[in-house]
């Protein structure tokens, strides 16, 4: 959601981010408790440890939360350069200059960007860690249905 319809609806982005972060939180315990076998594995015996994956579990986290931080620092980024600049109007105004329309316009669109980005804020940064929990409980669910012997 952009401009407007996210500083409308932002109840709705509120509840669908809470939403997110519950069906988060769920997958990753099915995720976690689906790999502690293998770490433990791996402290038990380190010779024998499944290094890919581990390394690959590794490598998704920093990736992950990389991309979230990602997400995080661009609309700090945004929002800094909107108080910067809502700054220098506002001296602007102080020093006696008349602001026209476009100016208020532009005020106004800078504004309305930078809230629209802070409304979202919570779903985007969640949003890549969400899609790698839910992607990993669907692997290693598919794993372990192809592992799984049926009854005799």
């Amino acid at each position: 959601m952009d401009g407007l319809t996210a500083l409308w609806l932002w109840p709705l982005a509120l509840a669908k981010a809470q939403n997110d972060m519950i069906d988060t939180a769920m997958s990753a315990r099915k995720v976690v408790a689906a790999r502690m076998p293998l770490v433990a594995a791996a402290v038990r015996d380190p010779w024998s440890a499944d290094y890919p994956e581990l390394f690959s579990i590794v490598e998704e986290k920093t990736k992950t939360f990389g991309l979230s931080q990602r997400k995080l620092a661009a609309v700090s980024r945004s929002l800094r350069l909107a108080c910067e600049a809502n700054s220098r109007d506002f001296a602007r105004l102080m020093a006696g200059t008349v602001l026209g329309p476009a100016d208020w316009a532009a005020i106004g669109t800078r504004n309305l960007d930078a809230w629209s980005a802070l409304v979202n804020l919570p779903g985007d940064a969640m949003a890549p860690v969400r899609r790698q929990v839910l992607r990993n409980e669907r692997r290693l669910r598919t794993r372990a249905g192809r592992t799984a012997k049926p009854n005799a």
